[in-house]
């Protein structure tokens, strides 16, 4: 493991939690830390108490708080802004004027979760 994936983390906010798990095992296995959580108001909960993560898998639809309103909080706060953020969502066409880092389309592969976490925690 580098020294700078034993420092780091991945956040993962999915509400789907055999995703949610999927992705974070996914993560455990290449060697990255990850962290899942259920919604957007768990994660700034969160965010508030820990460490920044190397990079944020946000889902858009989310009860709660949804990746819209979490993503209006993070711009917000000059704590969590820089964050690299992901979208992930099975309906790309209703995310509309956002400013994440990216957006990743629902169905994914593993391949391009691990590739995200090589960009952004490596």
């Amino acid at each position: 493991m580098r020294a700078a994936q034993e420092q780091t983390y991945i956040l993962v906010v999915e509400d789907d939690e055999p995703l949610r798990e999927l992705l974070t095992s996914c993560f455990s296995e290449e060697g990255y830390r990850a962290v899942g959580l259920a919604n957007g108001f768990e994660a700034l909960s969160y965010l508030q108490q820990y460490s920044s993560p190397c990079l944020i898998l946000l889902d858009w639809f989310m009860p709660k708080m949804g990746g819209e309103q979490f993503m209006a909080f993070q711009h917000q706060s000059a704590t969590i802004r820089d964050i690299p953020t992901i979208v992930m969502s099975a309906s790309p066409k209703h995310i509309s004027d956002i400013e994440a880092t990216g957006i990743l389309n629902k169905p994914f592969s593993v391949d391009e979760v691990v590739e995200l976490a090589e960009r952004f925690c490596s």
